[in-house]
């Protein structure tokens, strides 16, 4: 689906020395939210972090997407609590 052809556009920049912002992930994010991939859209967000990149309501919008499509509602509630940590409104 269009989910595997997002995060392999964003490992294709990181291959060739670009940095992704937060837009590319939030899109590929969106992307694995589209195709109910929670598992991948949880990894871009691990990788957003470790590398720097700070996530906005965006990127916790769609991740809780994801997860309320692959009825994974605890993971969505602990990204709930981890956005009031971030002060995210």
């Amino acid at each position: 689906g269009h989910h595997k052809e997002a995060v392999r556009a964003l490992l294709d920049m990181q291959e060739q020395g670009h940095a992704p912002d937060r837009a590319t992930y939030n899109t590929a994010i969106s992307a694995c939210g589209q195709g109910g991939q929670w598992r991948s859209a949880m990894s871009l967000y691990d990788r957003m972090k470790k590398e720097g990149t700070a996530p906005n309501v965006v990127t916790f919008n769609a991740l809780m997407h994801v997860c309320e499509r692959s009825g994974r509602w605890r993971t969505a509630l602990a990204l709930v609590d981890t956005m009031r940590s971030a002060s995210l409104k």
